[in-house]
């Protein structure tokens, strides 16, 4: 009966945790102003085209100058909540570890490692195909296109070094210790 709850807690947690995890990403994907190049709705850079959403809204530039203030906070305080919640993924999974016995821990283990891994063949995953769409559209642009382009990427999901995609999000949840 014991080790049945124990293990729908576990269940039930680990859940809830990839649950609010993917409710943060969506909230911030959707987010003006946030480093995503999939949602180019932010209020227009400086020295930038006009978005779809200050085209829509005719803002003025005193107006755009205001909203990405407004946004870039909401989005430096999304990244904190981004933090916050690995912390206290970690301090449930302590907690839950020391209620468990040996056996249940190694099968957790079992579990988290599988997930770790199937979370990041996913991540792997989505950052290939960011960047393959980006190879694809550099292709298509002249060289002078090209540099306007990156720095537009630039400054919508930041500094790309090679081999990461500029969409990261945080990591699998910790394995228990």
């Amino acid at each position: 009966m014991m080790k049945t709850r124990v293990k729908m807690l576990v269940v039930g947690l680990t859940v809830l945790g990839i649950s609010a995890g993917v409710l943060a990403g969506m909230l911030v994907s959707r987010l003006p102003g946030v480093t995503s190049a999939a949602h180019p709705s932010a209020p227009m850079p400086p020295g930038g085209a006009p978005t779809p959403l200050v085209e829509e809204l005719q803002l003025t530039p005193d107006q755009q100058d205001k909203m990405r203030t407004i946004w870039e906070g909401t989005r430096d305080q999304v990244h904190d909540c981004f933090d916050v919640a690995e912390r206290l993924q970690k301090e449930r999974d302590e907690a839950v570890a020391a209620i468990m016995t040996p056996e249940q821990k190694a099968q957790f283990e079992k579990i988290a490692k599988d997930y770790a891994n199937r979370y990041s063949s996913l991540e792997r995953k989505r950052e290939e195909t960011f960047e393959k769409a980006v190879e694809e559209t550099r292709k298509l642009l002249t060289e002078e296109q090209r540099k306007k382009y990156d720095a537009v990427l630039s400054r919508r999901v930041g500094p790309r070094p090679p081999g990461h995609g500029p969409m990261s999000s945080p990591p699998p949840p910790a394995t228990l210790q």
